[in-house]
């Protein structure tokens, strides 16, 4: 007989993916035992095996959770855009307040995929090439010439999220630039190139030269 749910069943199993994240993130997926997993979240293994049934389903959900996350929320912001200016700064701030504050699915997303099944990797990357494409669209509304050329939209697209993927990796929001300047900077050099960036940012803050506070470089 199967066991019954609990009315806060999907509640623990976030809670469980959360706790999960934070311990990727910190350890990395492989040096993470179910031993730390059920310490972090206050319970005995088997109780953790009742939300996910294996470390691997944990891992799927925090990354399958995260891509759907930015995916969905993308989305909902770019309906709110105009014109194809207005809707590409959308994209990029979107982006960035969302791996800015979900550093660590991240973290997980970029470090740790390659530990799912090849199913698995199978989802990811169904779930991935949806934001890809509706990213893709966004840019060739900017330049119509790339609605034409799908090689070379394809490979301003992965530019693109080449910027903006691995922030979390230096970037830091509480040092002198905030995530709403940020994505107004990474905004003005896609759409102008760097010759015509505007030194001013928002409510008159100047971008000086990055000063060390903001890149977090690793000590030797």
């Amino acid at each position: 007989m199967a066991r019954t749910r609990s009315p806060d069943f999907e509640e623990k199993r976030a809670f469980i993916r959360d706790r999960c994240a934070h311990l990727f993130a910190a350890k990395g997926y492989a040096n993470t035992s179910l031993g730390d997993i059920a310490e972090a979240c206050d319970m005995v293994k088997s109780a953790v095996y009742h939300y996910h049934k294996s470390k691997e389903a944990m891992l799927m959900a925090i990354v399958l959770g995260h891509i759907e996350d930015v995916r969905v929320g993308t989305e909902k912001a770019l309906a709110k855009g105009t014109t194809p200016q207005e809707r590409f700064e959308i994209l990029v701030s979107t982006l960035i307040d969302i791996y800015t504050r979900f550093r660590e699915q991240q973290t997980v997303l970029n470090n740790d995929r390659n530990f799912l099944s090849r199913q698995s990797k199978r989802k990811v990357h169904t779930a991935e090439k949806k934001l890809i494409d509706m990213t893709a669209e966004v840019i060739s509304q900017v330049n119509p010439r790339l609605k034409t050329g799908a090689e070379v939209r394809n490979v301003v697209t992965m530019l693109f999220f080449g910027m903006v993927n691995w922030t979390y990796t230096w970037y830091r929001s509480d040092g002198p630039i905030n995530p709403t300047e940020l994505a107004a900077l990474i905004s003005q050099i896609c759409l102008g190139g760097i010759g015509s960036t505007d030194p001013v940012l928002v409510e008159g803050n100047r971008l000086e030269a990055a000063p060390a506070s903001m890149i977090e470089v690793e000590q030797p």
